[in-house]
C-alpha cells in the first residue's frame, strides 16, 4: 500500500518554523518525502494575504531547495470555497483509493485537536504524526501514561497531556527521536498495513516563529524573538549542518529565495532589502 505524508497550512509565507521540524521528522522517521499542501480558504483562519498562485510559487521555491518536500496542490483544486481538513482528507481518499494517508501536525494543533471540525472522522481517514519538542525520555506505547509524570514541566506543550489525549481517542501510540528510533519500523508497518488508528510523536527541533509574526515584521519592521542556535543546541537537538548554515546565513527565519520573492512582489507591504535578522 502506498503511503502519503501530508503537512497542510496556509504557508503565508512558508518559513523555517515549517521547514526545520519537518526536515527533522523526515530524517528521523525515514520518510521518502513530505507533501506540502497549501489550503485554499481555511475555514478557521482569516483570508490569506498572498494569493493562491503566490503561496504555491513560494512552496515551489521551498521544494527546489529541499528535496524532502513535494508541493501538493490537491486542495486548491477542490470546488469548496472554505475548506476543512476532514473534507480535504475525504476527497483525497476518494481520489487515491490505494493510498494510506499520514497527516502531520504540530503539537499545538494536536493539543487542540478536539476543537477541529468533525475531528473524530479525521481519525478514521488517516494516521497522525505530531511534531513534538524534545523531552527527557521516550514513553513506549506499552507503558502506562502514569510513567510520563516526570517529563519536564517547562516543556511548551506537555507530552503527557498529548499522550493522554491520544489514549482517550483510542489511538496506538509510537514515539521516536534522533536517539531513539527502534519504533520507526513499526510505524512504517502500521502505515502500510492499516488505513488509520495510530499516532506517532517525533521529537523535532522547533523554531519559535509564526507566519503572522513574519507578516508583521515585513509590514511594520516589528522586532522578533527567536531561539539562537549555538553549538550546544546543534548537538542536543541534532539539527543538520545544512539547516544550521541556512539559518546563520539568512538570519534564521525564511529561506533566501522566499525573501527575494516577497520583496520582488511587495508581499505583506515588504520593503526589506536585506536578510531577516535575529533581533532582541
Amino acid at each position: 500500500m502506498r503511503v502519503q505524508f501530508i503537512f497542510g497550512g496556509t504557508f503565508d509565507p512558508p518559513h523555517f518554523g515549517h521547514i526545520i521540524p519537518l526536515r527533522s521528522a523526515a530524517s528521523i522517521l525515514k520518510l521518502p518525502n513530505i507533501e506540502l499542501m497549501p489550503s485554499k480558504i481555511p475555514a478557521h483562519k482569516t483570508q490569506p494575504i498572498a494569493s493562491v498562485q503566490q503561496r504555491l510559487k513560494m512552496l515551489e521555491l521551498v521544494q527546489k531547495q529541499y528535496p524532502e518536500f513535494v508541493v501538493q496542490a490537491f486542495e486548491l483544486k477542490l470546488e469548496h470555497e472554505a475548506t476543512y481538513t476532514v473534507d480535504t482528507l475525504t476527497a483525497l481518499k476518494q481520489h487515491s483509493a490505494n493510498t494510506n494517508i499520514v497527516f502531520i501536525m504540530g503539537s499545538d494543533s494536536w493539543i487542540n485537536f478536539k476543537t477541529w471540525h468533525r475531528y473524530s472522522e479525521i481519525l478514521n481517514l488517516c494516521h497522525i504524526i505530531v511534531l513534538s519538542r524534545p523531552v527527557k525520555r521516550i514513553i513506549l506505547p506499552t507503558q502506562s501514561s502514569a510513567t510520563s509524570d516526570n517529563i519536564d514541566d517547562n516543556q511548551h506543550l506537555s507530552l503527557s497531556k498529548q499522550l493522554a489525549l491520544a489514549k482517550s481517542l483510542g489511538l496506538r501510540c509510537y514515539m521516536s527521536s534522533s536517539s531513539e528510533q527502534d519504533q520507526v519500523s513499526l510505524c512504517h508497518e502500521t502505515w502500510c498495513q492499516q488505513s488509520h488508528g495510530s499516532i506517532t510523536f517525533v521529537e523535532t527541533q522547533e523554531m519559535d516563529i509564526s507566519s503572522s509574526e513574519l507578516r508583521a515584521f515585513f509590514q511594520h519592521g516589528k522586532k522578533l524573538a527567536s531561539k539562537t542556535y549555538n553549538n550546544a543546541d546543534k548537538q542536543r537537538d541534532r539539527i543538520s549542518c545544512d539547516a544550521i548554515r541556512q539559518i546563520n546565513s539568512i538570519g534564521e527565519f525564511v529561506p533566501h529565495a522566499i525573501l527575494e520573492y516577497i520583496n520582488k512582489h511587495g508581499l505583506y507591504g515588504s520593503n526589506v532589502s536585506g536578510t531577516v535578522r535575529h533581533t532582541k
